[in-house]
């Protein structure tokens, strides 16, 4: 079960704590799947700005300003996947995690998410981007990663694709 320890957040400063305008303090959670479903249809609403996140010789700096740069694009055409992702990447800093959670704990945690889905149904333009940069900085590496591994499985499909046209094009009986 993991749990936030208010006696050591001072001691191990977490970088994934944001406090929202309001003074509610959230966690930027790592992106998983549903996450990154959500990233890309940020990115694919924005006219393919995404093609910037896969630059081979970017490094992490790189790879975060080109993110932003792709989302800044994206946002704008992608209002309600951009508020989607920004919900789903977030959890109430005092959230307690695990299955078996007493009846008092379960409570609290349904009122924390009532009240951060309040807080994030339209969020403070501060708060979105504090969160997307939290998401960014710490996600640069594994999204710089992913764009490679996706690209090699994109130029295998394309090769395939092609070899595809050239054989049927092959074996067509020509006309006499």
């Amino acid at each position: 079960m993991t749990t936030t320890n208010p006696d050591t957040e001072a001691l191990v400063p977490d970088e994934r704590l944001v406090t929202l305008t309001s003074g509610l303090k959230v966690r930027v959670l790592r992106i998983k799947l549903r996450q990154l479903l959500r990233l890309l249809k940020i990115l694919a609403g924005g006219a393919g700005s995404a093609i910037q996140l896969f630059n081979e010789s970017d490094d992490d700096e790189d790879t975060a300003a080109s993110i932003l740069l792709a989302l800044a694009v994206a946002i704008p055409e992608a209002e309600d996947e951009t508020v989607d992702f920004i919900q789903s990447i977030v959890l109430p800093a005092n959230f307690v995690e695990g299955r078996r959670l007493s009846k008092s704990q379960q409570a609290e945690n349904d009122k924390l998410i009532e009240e951060l889905g309040e807080e994030l149904y339209n969020p403070e333009l501060e708060d979105t981007l504090a969160i997307i940069e939290v998401v960014v900085k710490t996600e640069a590496p594994h999204i710089r990663e992913l764009g490679k591994k996706l690209q090699v499985l994109f130029d295998a499909q394309t090769k395939s694709t092609e070899a595809k046209k050239k054989s049927n094009a092959s074996s067509k009986p020509k006309d006499s």
